[in-house]
């Protein structure tokens, strides 16, 4: 081999080798940019998690429930916390009370067992149409020979047509819980009045947990409920707002008192929705009618208020005439005084609530008066021609993925991220 012929190999080699090199350096770069690539994509998506999971707590503060709902659905669930899922219960529960407020209900055995009174103070201001029926507690049993130790549970309903003007006012007595003893009523034949009801938190602008004892006739012991009143507003979604009470203890949060002396404490679970009111309900025919009689238009633009709750008093035995007092007397009459106070509150006649309000005024009450005007705003398009079996009959059917989207609908980034796992 000459040495011109090792030189070329020599060179050859070296060419190799640095080619070798290159592409070692090339591969290592490669590498280096896709890690750095896929570190970025990383930070995006954590990022863009973050962002949403700071979305769902400004929104769960504005009770916007079914709003958190959809953006903590769209995150994997490794990445909530408990915080979170707490967020999903009070969701699910928001939406459980929904359907059941929105439900038809009628009358008679032939339909789920429902006495229906009618449409009581019809003439009046507020014609309400009141139902009820008697259950069974969850762990009653069919068996005769267990009769003597079964539970009864009472249900009962009431739906009102309302001026559109008077939500803001009826929202502020309703919140204006501390003012409650100044306007509930009383009985003394038989005896039953509410000895006192004590806001115990706030938790949040109109949240609240109460505290209420009522007295009972002898020889019954009173009763008394600590009550989580929880609102939500779903008035982009689904054109609505309500509050959702449901019977909490100690465990839930360390503000509840022990049951006080000679008390028995009662359970029950229910809500109030007010939604725009179907242009066929049993009572539009008696509202209408006192609407025209007092010169008011708009009447097509009113509010239905329902009102749902179903209460174990923990007795065994509910006698019929303290069942019809309950229903027809204690129920009917507080549902009346409470429209009653907030349409006084409208006209200026309450000046414990209007103090109380202008207190709150810019805290509570100019938000409030704002999601009134979206809700009133919503209805012009969104229910204008639903009839009342049109909305029950849509709410039992499963169609949460048809819901329409329009110019009150739910805000596009987060609509965008509803299909997205993070």
């Amino acid at each position: 081999m000459t040495a011109t012929t090792q030189h070329d190999e020599t060179t050859d080699m070296g060419v190799i080798l640095h080619q070798e090199s290159d592409q070692v350096q090339i591969k290592e770069a490669n590498g280096n940019e896709k890690q750095q690539q896929q570190q970025h994509e990383d930070e995006s998506l954590l990022q863009q998690r973050q962002d949403l999971l700071n979305r769902a707590k400004m929104l769960y503060q504005e009770d916007k429930l079914s709003q958190v709902a959809k953006i903590l659905k769209s995150i994997d669930s490794n990445y909530l916390t408990n915080e979170h899922h707490t967020m999903l219960q009070r969701a699910q529960e928001a939406e459980n009370i929904v359907k059941d407020l929105k439900a038809h209900k009628g009358g008679g055995d032939q339909e789920g067992g429902w006495i229906d009174h009618g449409i009581s103070g019809a003439g009046g201001k507020f014609p309400t149409r009141i139902l009820y029926r008697l259950e069974k507690s969850a762990n009653d049993t069919n068996d005769s020979k267990n009769n003597n130790n079964e539970k009864v549970k009472l249900r009962a309903r009431c739906e009102t047509p309302i001026q559109k003007e008077l939500l803001e006012p009826l929202l502020s007595v309703l919140n204006e819980t501390e003012l409650y003893e100044t306007w509930l009523p009383s009985f003394q034949v038989p005896k039953f009045k509410i000895r006192h009801c004590t806001k115990l938190k706030q938790c949040s602008r109109v949240s609240q947990i109460l505290w209420v004892a009522m007295e009972l006739p002898w020889p019954m012991a009173g009763r008394e409920v600590v009550l989580s009143a929880a609102a939500f507003d779903a008035i982009e979604d689904d054109g609505h707002i309500g509050i959702k009470l449901k019977t909490i203890n100690g465990g839930d949060d360390d503000v509840v008192p022990e049951v006080g002396a000679n008390m028995v404490r009662v359970d029950l679970d229910g809500g109030f929705l007010f939604e725009s009111c179907p242009k066929d309900h049993p009572a539009m025919s008696e509202f209408q009618k006192n609407q025209q009689e007092e010169n008011i238009n708009h009447i097509e633009e009113c509010i239905l208020v329902t009102f749902s709750a179903v209460m174990d008093p923990h007795m065994k035995f509910l006698p019929q005439s303290f069942l019809n007092f309950l229903v027809k007397t204690a129920l009917g009459t507080a549902w009346r005084m409470l429209l009653s106070i907030a349409q006084d509150v409208k006209d200026g006649k309450r000046p414990d609530h209007a103090r109380a309000i202008e207190q709150k005024r810019q805290e509570v009450y100019d938000y409030v008066r704002e999601r009134v005007d979206v809700m009133l705003s919503c209805m012009r398009t969104r229910h204008g021609d639903v009839s009342y079996d049109d909305i029950s009959a849509a709410d039992d059917g499963n169609n949460d993925d048809d819901k329409k989207v329009d110019d009150c609908a739910f805000v596009q980034d987060t609509a965008a991220s509803e299909n997205l796992l993070f």
